[in-house]
């Protein structure tokens, strides 16, 4: 089991040396620039195939953790949180792509935004307060689920001891969130 620990802990060592070359050969250099460049990988791993403002709502879903108590307060750790983007921990999953800043200057510059918006306090959180989204099943047993964008369904959490119940929003292109019983009403 010792073995097995070290060979473990040697790999998790040699990828955050792997992150730490692409992000020293993007020229990230300040704390700030470390966590744009999780956030923008993130982006990248998550919802490459999605819209922009899929990946936006990837973004704020992240943030909205770093914000909760109930969650690591960097984007470094809730990404590197165990248990919770599998593509982390399984490189299998990322299917041989390699995150290169260089490469994906648009997510990186839409990264760079979102997260100034956050440290300025002026943020617009176009999840309306999401912190899960998937692509199947439902993410934990407090998630109450909010909309779907693209292939992702996006989850509010609800506090200890209140009851889930389901709370149904529609995006629409201008990256708003609506109510979905209001429609119906307007009909």
């Amino acid at each position: 089991m010792k073995v097995f620990s070290k060979i473990l802990f040697g790999i998790l060592l040699l990828t955050l040396s792997f992150d730490t070359i692409a992000m020293r050969r993007a020229g990230v250099k300040s704390n700030a620039e470390i966590e744009i460049y999780h956030l923008a990988q993130a982006m990248f791993f998550e919802a490459r195939n999605q819209s922009p403002t899929g990946q936006k709502m990837v973004a704020h879903v992240i943030l909205n953790r770093v914000e909760n108590n109930e969650f690591p307060n960097s984007v470094y750790s809730v990404i590197h949180q165990k248990g919770q983007f599998q593509w982390v921990h399984n490189h299998k999953l990322r299917n041989k792509r390699v995150f290169r800043p260089n490469d994906n200057q648009d997510l990186m510059k839409m990264a760079k935004d979102i997260y100034y918006q956050h440290k300025a306090g002026k943020r617009k959180d176009i999840t309306r307060g999401a912190i899960f989204f998937s692509t199947g099943r439902k993410p934990a047993p407090r998630a109450r689920f909010m909309v779907r964008v693209g292939g992702h369904n996006f989850y509010s959490l609800v506090p200890y001891g209140k009851k889930v119940t389901p709370r149904i929003w529609r995006v629409s292109s201008k990256i708003r969130l609506t109510n979905k019983s209001k429609h119906k009403n307007n009909r």
